[in-house]
Order: structure tokens, then sequence, then C-alpha cells
């Protein structure tokens, strides 16, 4: 009973939160350090990875201005996903490159990957794919890609099927101004 009911307060979450982005939501705009975020949600993932390994793959540092919290809910999103439909002994790669003008984010996994049929549905609120027997609302992917777009970016996903899947996460980089200073990091030091 408490697990369904937690699943129906996190699907009254989702569409209220989508709700809210078709009404115009704002996001609360700063500086964000993008490798300390992508360290806490590999940290998070871990804890529920069970026989699926998570890694950090390359990781670059990155500042842009943007909402922290929900960037988080983004990537603890693409990697919840990952570790669902991969399977046990299976790898899920985090990975974030600084370019030029954009801040690349990699969810690389060696799932079972996603169908060509599937895939220019995938963003769409309540798709399911027709060979998922995985658990879920089919709201998480749209609402990843809102916060996405929210932030002047994108979502972007090749797979094979066998092979497995990379989302990519595109952000631009853009002028950031320090809202305040931070003590150095142990590995600046």
């Amino acid at each position: 009973m408490d697990g369904e009911l937690d699943r129906m307060s996190r699907i009254v979450a989702d569409l209220l939160l989508l709700s809210q982005a078709d009404a115009g939501l704002s996001l609360r705009m700063q500086p964000v350090e993008l490798d300390t975020i992508i360290l806490d949600v590999y940290r998070q993932a871990r804890v529920t990875a069970n026989e699926v390994n998570i890694q950090l793959g390359h990781e670059d540092q990155a500042v842009i201005q943007g909402d922290a919290d929900r960037l988080k809910q983004l990537l603890l999103n693409l990697v919840t996903n990952a570790l669902k439909h991969t399977p046990p002994g299976g790898y899920v790669t985090l990975s974030l490159f600084r370019e030029p003008e954009w801040v690349r984010i990699t969810v690389a996994d060696t799932g079972r990957g996603i169908a060509p049929t599937a895939l220019p549905h995938i963003f769409e609120r309540f798709y399911r794919a027709e060979d998922n027997n995985q658990k879920g609302t089919g709201l998480g992917l749209s609402i990843a890609q809102w916060i996405a777009q929210a932030h002047g970016g994108q979502i972007t996903v090749t797979s094979e099927v066998g092979k497995g899947s990379v989302f990519t996460l595109w952000l631009p980089r853009g002028p950031v101004e320090r809202t305040e200073t931070r003590p150095m990091k142990l590995s600046q030091a």
C-alpha cells in the first residue's frame, strides 16, 4: 500500500510540475557547478544501482547559469532510466565535457536499447515503448526535456537495440557571473 501511495505521489508531483511548466514556471537561475551536481547524482545513483555498475567517465569542470535543483532532477531522471533498462553486470557511465560554446553531459548505458520506431516519441508525455516491461508513468523524459529547453539546451539520444543508449544533454555555456566566492576543492589545492 505504501509503495502505491509513493507512486501516486510521484505521478501527482510530475503532473503538477508539467502543468506549472506549461504555465511558465520560472527557474531559480544562478551559477551552477555541473561537476558538483554530477558527483551528487553519481553518489545518489550508486545507492540504488543494485547489480548495475555505475561509473564516472570524462569529467571536466563547468559552471553555467541554471537552476541546480532542476538540473539535478533532470540528470537523476536520465541515470535512473539507464539503471532500470540495464541488466545486471551492465554499465551506466556519466560524463561531462566542456566545449567552446556548450557543455555536454552524457549518460551512456549498456542496456537493451530503444527501438528505432520508439525513438521519435520518447520525450512525449505518457509515452512508453510497447516492449517496455518497466514501471513508470512516461512523464520523466518529457520533464527532463522541458528542464533542458528551459535552460536553452536540449537532450538528444542515440540507441542501438541490444547494445544500449546514450542520452546527451546539451547546455549553453554563456557568461556566468559569480555571486559569491567558494572555498577551493581539495583537488585544486
